[in-house]
């Protein structure tokens, strides 16, 4: 399994472009289970989940900035501290920076603090990265920060024999679950193209002959999650005016300059998050056909995001709809559009979204938001 710390230090050419990275690991732990999907307007998912997320930067000297983060609330500590041990990464808390009486912390490894609030993920969830850049120099700064998404699988090992191995304590006994039965180890694996090898090390042959649904199920989960830049207004008197977000970053980046004057200050970058619950949320442009369950992600009125949100699901249908080769780009041109609105068509949409976050939910354990942050 390829680490996580693959930022490092580089070459005196990179270190002159000032480069810094950011790892914003986002835990969502899934339980799986079957369903029939009863509405076509609503992703089913089942989870019983626990979320924490970290970050990690790279030291590198001359840098004219730090990363930082702050808070103090961390779920399920103790299960990052075993996945951090696991894939060779010790995650401290870093150092801690008080400025304006509000204590920062900086580092070579960081836990971003980021809680669920009822500890569960899974589509219709969200948050907030708290990310902050600490200038080091009197004069402006222009950063880039370039968000990403990993997925992991918990895969179960099995010995040469293909015989499972089961959890022992520290007197050799086996490990008992509830019911019992003997716990069976696992080891968590990247879910990338060496998939299949890092599965065949575990000697697990389910896993590897179903290498091409877990590298999909990955990518429909970075297809699914959506970022932003601003909080919308969810509390409006008026519900129909209710909406999650503005500025959605459908690139996958943020340009930002730092004015000059703030040397050691705290600049937050907001970076928010969201697994959209249902398609109809995304790209309808208004609840006239009755279809849209739940707020949606941008305001009625933003048609500058909506049609960039329009066209990332036409770029990236294939991360988005589990039948996206039946699925033309003048299909979600026509959802998009209240005078041509289609039942059939909308319903096709909305199955292929719907099935996308099943398969997510049937391959993917945990994973992670990883933000890189660079001088521009």
């Amino acid at each position: 399994m390829s680490k996580l710390n693959k930022y490092t230090a580089r070459s005196g050419k990179d270190r002159r472009k000032k480069r810094r990275s950011a790892f914003m690991k986002l835990f969502g732990v899934f339980s799986i289970a079957f369903a029939v999907f009863i509405f076509a307007t609503i992703a089913w998912f089942a989870s019983n989940n626990g979320v924490t997320a970290n970050t990690g930067t790279v030291s590198v000297a001359g840098f004219p900035f730090d990363i930082a983060t702050k808070g103090s609330k961390v779920r399920y500590y103790d299960v990052l501290d075993e996945w951090g041990e696991e894939l060779g990464i010790d995650y401290q808390t870093g150092s801690t920076t008080a400025i304006d009486e509000e204590t920062y912390h900086t580092g070579d490894k960081l836990r971003l603090r980021y809680d669920s609030g009822d500890g569960e993920i899974g589509p219709g969830d969200s948050g907030q990265l708290q990310l902050y850049v600490i200038p080091r120099i009197d004069g402006a700064l222009d950063i880039t920060v370039t968000l990403g998404i990993t997925a992991y699988a918990e895969i179960e090992k099995f010995d040469a024999d293909n015989q499972p191995i089961y959890q022992k304590d520290e007197n050799d006994e086996f490990i008992l679950d509830a019911f019992g039965d003997k716990i069976q180890e696992t080891q968590l694996v990247e879910i990338n193209s060496d998939f299949a090898a890092s599965a065949g090390a575990l000697h697990n042959a389910d896993a590897v002959s179903e290498a091409a649904e877990y590298i999909k199920a990955a990518d429909y989960l970075r297809g699914h999650i959506l970022f932003f830049g601003e909080n919308g207004d969810t509390s409006n008197q008026n519900k129909d005016l209710r909406y999650y977000y503005k500025k959605p970053y459908t690139q996958r980046t943020i340009t930002k300059t730092i004015a000059a004057g703030n040397k050691d200050e705290a600049i937050q970058i907001p970076v928010y998050w969201m697994w959209t619950d249902t398609l109809g949320q995304i790209l309808l442009p208004d609840n006239s056909s009755n279809k849209r369950n739940g707020l949606p992600i941008l305001s009625d009125t933003d048609t500058t995001g909506k049609a960039a949100v329009k066209q990332y699901l036409i770029s990236e249908k294939a991360r988005v709809f589990a039948n996206s080769n039946v699925i033309s780009d003048s299909y979600i041109n026509e959802i998009a559009d209240p005078e041509s609105f289609d039942a059939g068509i909308f319903k096709t949409l909305s199955d292929g979204y719907n099935n996308a976050d099943f398969s997510i939910g049937s391959k993917v354990r945990y994973f992670l938001i990883e933000v890189t942050v660079e001088s521009t």
